[in-house]
C-alpha cells in the first residue's frame, strides 16, 4: 500500500481553478483502478496550502493515473499557470492502526529515500504533536496530522502514541520512496524540467 501526499500552493486568486480541475478530473479518476482512499485538506498553519492525500494499492496504479492525458493536461496547467509551488511525496506503508484495533505491520520493499512519514487522522480536533495539521475540505471536523521522522523506530513510537489518543480514528507510518516538487525534480518520475523561480 502506498500513500501519496500532494501539497500545492496555488497562486493568489487561483484556488478556485485548482478545485475546478479537481471536479473535471473526478469522473476520469473513477475510471482508473488502484486508488482506495482520497481526501483533500487545507493547512492550519500555512496560508493557501492544499493537501491531496491518497492511498493506492501499488506504484503501477499511480503510474496509470499520472500518464492519463486529461490528468497531464491539468498538471501542465497547474505547473505553468495556477501553482506557485507544489510538493509530491510517495511513501510505502509499513504500519497502520485504527481506533480500537491492534497496530498492523506490513513488509517493506527495497526502495526508499531513508526518511519516514507518520499520518494521524482524527475527528473533532487535530492530534497534538505533529509537524503540521490539516483540516478536511469535505468532512466537517476531520483532520490529518503529518510528521517526518528520521527512523522507523521514531515512526513506530509516534504511531503507538496515536493509538492512545481518543480523537484519533486511524493512522499509519510509511517509508518515503519519492519526494520532489515544482523546482526540485531529482526524484521526479517524469522528464518535466524544473520550473524557474521568479527572479532566477
Amino acid at each position: 500500500m502506498l500513500a501519496l501526499f500532494f501539497e500545492v500552493l496555488p497562486k493568489p486568486g487561483h484556488e478556485d481553478h485548482y478545485f475546478r480541475h479537481v471536479g473535471m478530473l473526478k469522473p476520469v479518476l473513477e475510471q482508473h483502478t488502484g486508488m482506495t482512499w482520497l481526501d483533500r485538506f487545507k493547512s492550519l498553519t500555512r496560508d493557501r496550502v492544499i493537501l491531496s492525500h491518497q492511498l493506492w494499492t501499488d506504484d503501477a496504479a499511480i503510474v496509470g493515473w499520472r500518464q492519463d492525458r486529461q490528468h497531464q493536461g491539468s498538471q501542465t496547467a497547474g505547473r505553468y499557470t495556477h501553482f506557485e509551488d507544489y510538493r509530491i511525496r510517495i511513501a510505502e506503508l509499513f504500519s497502520k492502526v485504527e481506533q480500537g484495533g491492534p497496530i498492523e505491520q506490513f513488509e517493506l520493499g527495497p526502495d526508499a529515500t531513508g526518511s519516514y512519514i507518520v499520518a494521524g487522522h482524527s475527528r473533532g480536533k487535530p492530534v497534538d504533536g505533529f509537524d503540521e495539521s490539516f483540516a478536511s475540505v469535505n468532512i466537517a471536523d476531520a483532520y490529518v496530522g503529518l510528521s517526518t521522522v528520521a527512523s522507523a523506530q521514531d515512526a513506530g513510537k509516534l504511531l503507538a502514541r496515536l493509538h492512545d489518543d481518543e480523537s484519533m480514528r486511524w493512522g499509519f507510518a510509511a517509508r518515503m520512496t519519492r519526494d520532489y516538487g515544482m523546482f526540485d525534480r531529482d526524484q521526479a518520475p517524469q522528464d518535466y524540467p524544473p520550473v524557474e523561480r521568479s527572479g532566477d
